[in-house]
């Protein structure tokens, strides 16, 4: 049975990265911009059915019952704290019953889990490298430290977060993933929220520092 769910979440997985790349088209060569991410805060809603993982699941049945039903949902908030060393993405993942207003209002308590809050589970990724493209952003690194999850403990994992961007002004959140090595993937088709992106640098100019004439 491990065997058959672990095939399984293979298979989602290609999946995921396949609709990941959905919008770039075929034999099209995508770009590193250097850019840099100066602030991010994204929400995002994730069905039970869009997460798969190869770990036993540690969580109660009745909440298991209450997210099949539609009774509660899964939430997650992404922010940036660019002032940590290199940079740190904290994900904030809690219950809510559904039909909570999205995005969640500030006075729902997403930090502390039940019965004084909602908190699922929290972890710091500290990337070791991002990359930004026209409409991506990728964080790639290691889980500094997480709270108990019904997946184990993450500290030490390699992970990663990714998400898309359209080319409306402001650009739309599309395709978020969180991928945890090993252990899980949960992908949402969207999220709302802002990501602030450094100025694109400025390409040399010909003749300008640097040239060598010949």
């Amino acid at each position: 049975m491990k065997s058959l769910w672990n095939r399984l979440a293979v298979v989602s997985l290609v999946l995921v990265l396949a609709l990941l790349a959905s919008s770039v088209a075929a034999n099209a060569q995508v770009a590193v911009t250097g850019q840099t991410v100066k602030a991010m805060s994204i929400e995002r809603v994730i069905q039970l059915a869009n997460i798969h993982y190869t770990v036993a699941l540690s969580a109660s049945p009745s909440v298991l019952a209450a997210l099949a039903a539609g009774a509660l949902e899964i939430r997650e908030i992404l922010t940036f704290n660019p002032n940590a060393a290199g940079g740190a993405v904290t994900s904030v993942i809690f219950l809510v019953p559904t039909g909570t207003p999205f995005p969640t209002p500030a006075s729902v308590n997403t930090l502390d889990p039940p019965p004084v809050g909602t908190n699922v589970e929290t972890f710091i990724l500290v990337p070791d490298k991002t990359y930004v493209t026209k409409n991506s952003v990728t964080f790639s690194g290691t889980i500094l430290v997480s709270t108990p999850t019904p997946f184990g403990d993450y500290t030490g994992l390699p992970a990663t977060i990714a998400f898309g961007l359209t080319n409306d002004t402001p650009p739309k959140i599309t395709n978020v993933v969180d991928l945890v090595s090993g252990v899980a993937v949960a992908w949402s088709a969207s999220g709302t929220g802002s990501v602030t992106l450094s100025t694109l640098p400025v390409p040399p100019t010909p003749g300008g520092p640097g040239r060598r004439e010949s």
